[in-house]
């Protein structure tokens, strides 16, 4: 379970980074935080025009290409803090045990496996075409783990986006080293300071 969080979201990615480099997210966020707090805006961003692909589409074998981060509220702070950590991505995945081989399997009978190395899990999901919206549940020592997404086109892949304050949540679950974790908890803090940071990754057949 723990290796489909890593690659859904950077949140748990993050933890396995080590926490004594020289530049700590907290050292991150304060100076940008000074940098730009005169400069926070409210500025409207235009939005991309966002495909969704069918029922039939996401059906079969997707590999795994890249983790990908994005912010969809309206701070300058968050934008700027989240495109800064998004260029640490490749490092942080390979530091976690990513080898870029992994894949899921998603099956019309309403279940995904997702494969990783010798780990294969199977989890159960809804998919509504419309919106996009992808619900994804797996059971994790008897206990039921739901994380609520989306699906996107893009590039000829799908691009799944999760919601990071909902994954961090599910996390602090999973496993209580999260919680004792200080890069994690400067992560959460910055989650919870700034709605709307999305983490997930890109698919490809």
């Amino acid at each position: 379970m723990k290796r489909i969080l890593y690659i859904l979201i950077f949140a748990v990615a993050t933890f396995g980074a080590t926490s004594s480099s020289a530049q700590t997210l907290e050292g991150l966020f304060n100076s940008l935080s000074k940098m730009l707090s005169s400069s926070e805006s409210a500025e409207t961003k235009a939005e991309a025009k966002v495909e969704h692909p069918t029922e039939k589409e996401i059906i079969g074998k997707w590999n795994y290409q890249e983790m990908v981060m994005e912010y969809t509220g309206d701070s300058t702070l968050a934008s700027l803090a989240v495109s800064s950590a998004a260029t640490q991505l490749p490092t942080l995945a390979a530091k976690v045990g990513i080898t870029g081989k992994e894949y899921v399997r998603i099956k019309g009978d309403g279940t995904i496996m997702f494969v990783g190395g010798d780990s294969k899990v199977e989890a159960k999901y809804t998919y509504v075409k419309p919106t996009g919206k992808i619900i994804v549940s797996v059971v994790h020592n008897n206990q039921t783990i739901t994380l609520t997404g989306s699906v996107a086109k893009v590039n000829g892949g799908l691009k799944v986006l999760f919601n990071a304050k909902e994954v961090v949540a599910k996390a602090e679950l999973v496993s209580t080293r999260f919680k004792e974790n200080s890069t994690f908890a400067i992560l959460k803090e910055m989650i919870n300071s700034y709605p709307g940071i999305m983490g997930g990754a890109i698919f490809k057949k």
